[in-house]
């Protein structure tokens, strides 16, 4: 065998180590689980997309946050359930400052949100983190 030959074995060989290394790669770090929690009585709710998502004990569990238009008007709105809460809770704003925090969630952001006696949001809260649970495929 040629050198030649023997340099593009080791070349084929080291490639797919690496290629193998990079697909079965373990991911660590700290990373947090959490599912739809809601306070009716002090009319909170908050929990992670993913964990919702992913979550087995209570399959019907959901969190989400929506912003929808009109030609003169932007309103926001925050939504959960869980197996305690099957009515669900909910909450919408206009207020300009909360709509551009929804604006910020992605599919796996974690979430809360503080709603007065009408239903209007007074706080909203997203969370981006590498320790938010994902949504599993």
């Amino acid at each position: 065998m040629s050198r030649f030959s023997a340099s593009v074995i080791v070349l084929g060989l080291l490639s797919i180590t690496v290629a193998a290394t990079y697909v079965c790669t373990a991911r660590a770090g700290a990373t947090d689980s959490s599912p739809v929690v809601i306070d009716a009585t002090g009319r909170t709710a908050s929990g992670s997309f993913g964990t919702a998502r992913n979550e087995t004990s209570d399959p019907n569990q959901y969190i989400y946050c929506t912003i929808n238009g009109t030609a003169t008007q932007l309103t926001g709105a925050c939504h959960a359930l869980n197996a305690a809460n099957p009515s669900g809770v909910s909450c919408t704003t206009a207020n300009a400052t909360l709509i551009a925090i929804l604006e910020e969630a992605t599919t796996d952001s974690f979430v809360s949100f503080v709603w007065n006696p009408s239903k209007v949001c007074t706080s909203i809260q997203v969370t981006e983190s590498s320790k938010t649970e994902p949504k599993l495929l």
